[in-house]
């Protein structure tokens, strides 16, 4: 193994980092692993964000505080439905939370003022952000990957075959033993 593959080995696998598997060949580990990431990490940027939210509502009386602290509750208990149980429409909600987040950059909400570059990288952060949310949706509508179908199925009469032929030599070395027993130990004549 080269340097390349041991770094690799430890910064990406697909089993434990799936994030550019294609959707429907997520195994079921995969979709537990990337939605529990996901999850822990939007409890964690709403659970911040809805206490600051209430915390500015408390000291300001600011109306649309009281509107953020809401949503950023309710998008921290969406996410841990997706994290748990896979929830289609708890994902979908989830969707609106990039939405917000933008409407709030933008209007310069909750007291934060940002600058240019500072403003127009945090919304190509949410606009990501929002395309992996379409990914997450994807996750809780499709079903694990079981892996590649048997490319020759033996069904009907082949099958049916296969087993006769299998019986047939079962039989026919049970006949040879029980021949060989017999040489082996003749049956007594009285």
């Amino acid at each position: 193994m080269s340097w390349y593959d041991h770094i690799k080995a430890y910064v990406w696998n697909d089993d434990t980092t799936p994030y550019l598997v294609p959707v429907h060949k997520l195994k079921q580990s995969q979709q537990d692993k990337e939605l529990f990431v996901f999850t822990v990490s939007i409890v964690v940027l709403f659970g911040i964000t809805t206490m600051g939210a209430i915390h500015h509502w408390r000291q300001e009386g600011e109306g649309f505080s009281l509107f953020v602290a809401v949503h950023g509750l309710s998008i921290v208990w969406a996410a841990i439905l997706v994290g748990m149980h896979h929830h289609l429409l708890a994902a979908q909600f989830l969707l609106s939370a990039p939405i917000v987040a933008f409407i709030i950059i933008l209007n310069d909400g909750l007291g934060i003022k940002l600058e240019g570059l500072e403003k127009w990288g945090l919304l190509a952060f949410m606009v990501l952000w929002g395309r992996y949310g379409l990914r997450v949706v994807k996750i809780t509508q499709t079903p694990p990957y079981e892996g590649e179908p048997d490319p020759s199925p033996v069904h009907g009469p082949e099958l049916v075959d296969r087993l006769a032929a299998r019986l047939e030599a079962l039989n026919e070395a049970g006949r040879v033993e029980a021949a060989r027993e017999e040489r082996e130990n003749p049956p007594k004549v009285t």
